[in-house]
């Protein structure tokens, strides 16, 4: 990669000469185009450009071709390009483009590309850590965000999982904004659209530099809140294991007081069923018939299937505090909580149902004592037997 001899002070890769480069003054917007094809590739209907291939990298080298085609070149999503990318910003710096320039058709500059370059799957994160490095040594901006989508390097990063490129914009920033905003993604901050993309080692490295997990997006939201729901993934497969490690990860960095009952907690299934029995939230209650207390909680829960209640009991015989597995469902002293299917628990004063069957209506008491001195029996041609009353 091409760079002014006085702007590297960090990088330890080798650069082409200064007198290479002649920097324009100011930034601009690079007109949108379509990116250059060499005739091999044209013949074999391919529709990118491959930076590996011969004739598309003679192409590439060319002076003739402009910044905008290498722009249009480097939006390609493909292994061979992004695993290119510094030969690609390289020829971009050489052409004499300002070091913050955008794309006209993205509005990202070569930081916000390098920065989400090291993708799982398409390129190559130490790879993009050196491009970046030596962009940021370079003079590139790291606050500019992309018009289009509100988002900086550090959200790119976070978005893609991109960890040692996480590490180079958080130490240039010195995490100064590792909490800040995006409009994109609801104002959320970068631990939001890393939890929201299952991008779980950004997570990590995000909570490890000071990144609040108790913020809240437009719609209310914190970043454990934004994981992606498991029944979207195929059961048991690695995306839903993923999808419980991120929750994990960032339900634990929650303050004790702030950590959340399960994402689907249904609160209209738990007013129907509470409706049904009738009782509601506050209520006094028995739990087994025979330990009184009062109605905390009612919903799902992480340690069970179904719906359980949360009950805060009057006295210390309970198991918890209203918490389990490290997820708080309700509030109350140290060993008054406990957790009972909605079955086992009744309101406290209720009229117990009775275990005896009721007595049909057209029974009386009184038929003990009718007199049956009158009554005789008869017997029919057909040898039945009938009952009636002398006359």
């Amino acid at each position: 990669m091409t760079f002014g001899k006085n702007d590297v002070q960090h990088s330890d890769i080798s650069l082409d000469s200064p007198s290479q480069i002649i920097t324009q003054t100011g930034t601009m917007i690079h007109p949108c185009v379509d990116p250059p094809l060499c005739d091999s590739c044209t013949r074999l209907e391919l529709s990118f450009f491959d930076p590996i291939c011969p004739d598309c990298r003679e192409i590439l080298v060319n002076p003739s071709t402009t910044v905008p085609e290498i722009f249009a070149i480097m939006r390609q999503w493909t292994p061979q390009t992004q695993q290119s990318l510094a030969l690609l910003v390289d020829e971009i710096l050489k052409r004499g483009a300002n070091i913050n320039d955008r794309d006209g058709l993205t509005d990202m500059t070569l930081l916000h590309y390098a920065s989400k370059s090291g993708a799982a799957g398409i390129g190559d994160p130490e790879s993009a850590m050196r491009v970046v490095l030596m962009l940021i040594d370079a003079g590139a901006d790291v606050n500019i965000r992309c018009r289009w989508t509100n988002m900086t390097a550090l959200h790119y990063a976070a978005y893609f999982d991109v960890v040692p490129v996480l590490k180079i914009l958080l130490k240039a920033t010195k995490a100064l904004d590792i909490d800040s905003t995006c409009s994109e993604f609801e104002h959320g901050t970068a631990l939001h659209i890393a939890a929201s993309n299952l991008a779980h080692e950004a997570c990590k490295i995000l909570l490890q530099n000071g990144a609040n997990p108790s913020l809240k997006d437009d719609l209310g939201r914190m970043p454990v809140d934004c994981v992606p729901d498991p029944s979207s993934y195929e059961e048991d497969s690695n995306m839903q294991q993923l999808v419980a490690k991120v929750k994990k990860t960032l339900s634990e960095a929650l303050p004790p007081s702030q950590k959340q009952p399960p994402p689907n907690y249904d609160l209209v299934q738990s007013k129907v069923t509470l409706q049904a029995l009738g009782l509601a939230l506050g209520d006094k209650i028995l739990v087994g018939g025979m330990k009184s207390g009062i109605l905390r909680y009612c919903g799902p829960t992480d340690f069970a299937p179904g719906l359980w209640a949360g009950v805060e009991l009057d006295e210390s015989s309970g198991k918890n505090n209203g918490s389990v597995g490290g997820i708080n469902y309700f509030n109350c002293p140290n060993n008054c909580g406990i957790f009972a299917p909605v079955s086992k628990i009744t309101k406290l004063g209720a009229i117990q149902r009775s275990q005896t069957p009721p007595t049909p209506k057209w029974f009386s008491r009184d038929a003990a004592s009718i007199d049956l001195s009158r009554v005789t029996a008869k017997v029919d041609t057909d040898g039945r037997i009938l009952l009636s009353g002398s006359e």
